[in-house]
């Protein structure tokens, strides 16, 4: 069942720690390694046209993805386990073009990095909305933006530092410590303090008997205008 504020599940808080703290450690795997990558391979001989090319790939295959991967997301009730897959997938494919810079590993890395990533949003709002419900589910996303925009900023300067004294590797690294722990959050996350149906837009119990059911009624239940219908 989705928590409410005044009830929580035994284990919920230890749960919803882990919630700010895989938000943290999204936003450096979110996005691999952004303009480290260019980076890196500029560092390897590539041209900056090629360059582009190839990050260009991964914007255009998560547009492309967005569609089914958010469906995906919103029917499963694996979420814990197909995000700690998308997660990890993103740090190896990095990993992977670290050992091996050509342009089909580069290539292939990019483009499956798009698709896993388009999910990651899909996926982190449900977890969100299935744990808290409809009623804090507004304050709890404010919540999670605040740690999510804590792990730029800090993920981003632990790069830099690192990276002064131990070359790009160093963000390589960075971003293989915030994978492994943002895996290990999802994990920590209980399903059981996961409303499934609440997570696929679903009113819970406590959302319908509150005063936010009333709101949720009207906009669910809107009818189109008469000029419209007819």
């Amino acid at each position: 069942m989705a928590v409410v504020q005044d009830t929580l599940q035994p284990g919920m808080k230890r749960s919803l720690l882990f919630l700010s703290i895989l938000c943290f450690a999204l936003a450096d795997v979110r996005d691999g390694l952004g303009p480290f990558l260019g980076v890196f391979l500029q560092s390897k001989g590539w041209t900056p046209d090629t360059i582009g090319l190839v990050t260009s790939l991964g914007g255009f295959a998560g547009m492309l993805a967005a569609v089914p991967t958010g469906a995906l997301a919103d029917a499963t009730h694996h979420k814990r386990l197909f995000l700690a897959f998308a997660s990890g997938s993103i740090v190896v494919l990095s990993l992977l073009v670290l050992r091996v810079p050509t342009y089909g590993v580069a290539a292939f890395s990019q483009v499956t990095q798009g698709i896993m990533a388009a999910a990651i949003a899909p996926l982190l709002s449900g977890i969100t909305l299935g744990m808290v419900g409809f009623r804090h589910f507004s304050a709890r996303l404010g919540r999670n933006e605040a740690w999510n925009h804590a792990g730029n900023a800090s993920t981003a300067l632990a790069a830099g530092l690192l990276g002064y004294f131990w070359g790009i590797a160093a963000a390589f690294l960075v971003m293989f410590i915030m994978g492994i722990l943002s895996i290990s959050c999802v994990l920590g996350i209980r399903s059981e303090h996961i409303d499934y149906n609440t997570a696929r837009g679903r009113l819970s119990e406590a959302d319908k008997s509150s005063e936010y059911s009333a709101v949720c009624k009207k906009i669910c239940t809107k009818t189109l205008p008469s000029s419209v219908s007819a």
